[in-house]
């Protein structure tokens, strides 16, 4: 009887994990890595355009953590800021290396004329502390 108890919770726990997962899943809309992130912010600085970088790698909790506001901020600034999501496990470590990049998540902001602007951030970051950043870029 104990034993079967004991496994139900653990059937329990794993079912709630992965509808979690799921919905963080969900919640975080189609956020991929950026392909070639150190052309894309080229390209983007040649345009004028503010940049908005976030090093990240999947194996990061609190990368993972961070999607659904990465997403959400994407979605509402996303025309008028460039989202860089460099992976710091693929194609981002070259430009993390070149941002000297210490711990992830990390963020960097940079505006129209290229200057790296305020502090950069690492570590799980309050939605509206990125945004109010965001906001100054533009």
């Amino acid at each position: 009887m104990k034993k079967r108890v004991t496994l139900a919770l653990v059937l329990v726990a794993l079912l709630i994990v992965g509808v979690t997962a799921f919905r963080m899943a969900g919640a975080a809309g189609e956020l991929e890595a950026t392909p070639n992130p150190k052309e894309r912010l080229a390209l983007a600085l040649a345009q004028n355009k503010p940049v908005f970088i976030e090093f990240y790698a999947d194996r990061c909790p609190a990368c993972t953590a961070m999607k659904p506001a990465i997403a959400e901020l994407k979605r509402k600034y996303g025309d008028r800021i460039e989202f860089i999501l460099a992976d710091t496990d693929g194609s981002g470590l070259e430009l993390a290396i070149e941002y000297q990049v210490m711990f992830i998540p990390a963020y960097v902001f940079i505006n129209a004329a290229g200057e790296r602007v305020g502090e950069d951030l690492a570590g799980y970051m309050p939605k509206e502390k990125l945004e109010s950043l965001l906001q100054a870029l533009l």
